[in-house]
């Protein structure tokens, strides 16, 4: 690990699963995560607090310790968002500016490494890109849209693609969102053969080799990926995934599908309400609050 990789903030870039996905060209292996040459080599110094921060974002310190204002309320945010991924930003920063550079960065050799192969273990996923499968053994094929089933839209993580307004818009041909912008259009994960997009199918290892339909079935579930999108779904569209999933397990899917149904269904015209936005793509008449019942 090289100090030019551990950005102002004190994120260890070399654990990035952007830095190591590019290090390893893992899309030739089809996992498709995003590219990063890190934050400082990129010549952003820290991507995290450049726009909050314009010393950082103009490189008047080498570190957030230096700064007068240290601990800021973003850095103290980043670091709680980070603790799920066992990363602490001010833990970081104290070991540098106690230790010094050399002992910090032997350390995280050692935290990072992996015990079977001696890469390097993504602090994101908590796997090392050098032990997952080179490729997918298969691949989730596409359902063409006159044979989709309820069923169907169902994806591996437990989100209900038949609530999601990118893919209301599609199947009612809506054009333009509420808020004027252009509509997303999306067929639903599985019918798209994308698998799980929420949970990247292409870095969980299961889903990559279709060994499981549902995240349920695997015995790290809920696994840090389900709990993400978890939280995220319920504070902000009325819906847990992780719920979703344990219903289907403790019930089967034919009875989620009709819960989902009442659930769902518009009261003016039996569509289904988007869980996005609390509308009905039919006939536009239900509000948020209303679908939160």
């Amino acid at each position: 690990m090289e100090a030019s990789l551990i950005a102002p903030c004190g994120m260890n870039c070399a654990v990035c699963s952007a830095y190591i996905a590019r290090e390893l060209d893992l899309k030739k292996r089809g996992i498709n995560w995003t590219y990063c040459v890190g934050c400082r080599p990129r010549g952003e110094n820290c991507t995290f607090m450049k726009n909050a921060c314009p010393a950082i974002g103009e490189g008047k310190y080498n570190f957030c310790y230096e700064c007068p204002d240290y601990p800021c309320a973003r850095l103290k945010r980043l670091n709680k968002r980070y603790s799920k991924y066992n990363v602490s930003m001010l833990n970081n920063l104290a070991m540098i500016k106690e230790q010094g550079m050399a002992v910090f960065l032997a350390k995280e050799e050692i935290k990072w490494q992996c015990p079977k192969c001696g890469g390097v273990i993504c602090c994101h996923t908590g796997q090392c890109p050098n032990c997952m499968p080179k490729k997918p053994k298969s691949t989730w094929k596409k359902i063409p849209p006159e044979k989709v089933t309820a069923a169907d839209l169902i994806a591996p993580c437990g989100m209900n693609c038949g609530v999601c307004g990118a893919y209301l818009a599609m199947k009612n041909k809506v054009t333009t969102s509420p808020n004027g912008k252009k509509a997303a259009w999306c067929y639903g994960c599985l019918p798209r053969g994308k698998g799980c997009t929420m949970n990247k199918s292409h870095g969980c290892e299961k889903l990559m080799t279709l060994s499981v339909r549902f995240c349920h079935e695997c015995k790290k579930f809920p696994c840090e990926a389900n709990m993400h999108w978890d939280k995220v779904y319920r504070e902000r569209y009325n819906t847990s995934p992780v719920e979703n999933l344990k219903y289907i397990k403790d019930n089967g899917l034919e009875k989620f599908l009709e819960w989902q149904k009442q659930k769902w269904q518009c009261p003016e015209c039996g569509g289904n309400i988007s869980c996005h936005n609390g509308v009905c793509f039919t006939c536009g008449a239900v509000k948020a609050e209303q679908a939160k019942r």
